[in-house]
C-alpha cells in the first residue's frame, strides 16, 4: 500500500548586503543542505541562492499524517494521570 505524504515548502530571502548573513541567523551554513531528523519524517533545509547580494533558504517538510497522529496520541496518552487532582484544603 503507497504511504501518503504531505510536502510543504517555505523560502525565505534576503536581498541586503551582505545576503549570506540569513544563513547564520538560521544557524544553517547556506554552502551545504542540511537534513535534520523529527518525530513524524524529516525536514531539510537548503539554499537555492547563495551570494551577497540575495540569499534565499527553503525548507522542505516531508510529513508522515499517520505517524504524525501516532506520536500525538502516545503524548496525550502520556499525560493521562490515573488519579484525580483533589482541590487542596
Amino acid at each position: 500500500m503507497p504511504r501518503l505524504q504531505k510536502v510543504m515548502f517555505l523560502t525565505v530571502a534576503a536581498a541586503r548586503t551582505p545576503a549570506t548573513d540569513l544563513g547564520f541567523l538560521l544557524m544553517k551554513p547556506p554552502d551545504r543542505a542540511h537534513e535534520i531528523e523529527l518525530a513524524f519524517d524529516k525536514a531539510v533545509v537548503f539554499f537555492p541562492e547563495a551570494n551577497q547580494e540575495c540569499c534565499e533558504a527553503a525548507l522542505v517538510l516531508d510529513r508522515d499524517p499517520a505517524a504524525l497522529v501516532r506520536d500525538l496520541s502516545s503524548m496525550a496518552a502520556a499525560r493521562v494521570d490515573s488519579e484525580p487532582v483533589r482541590p487542596q484544603a
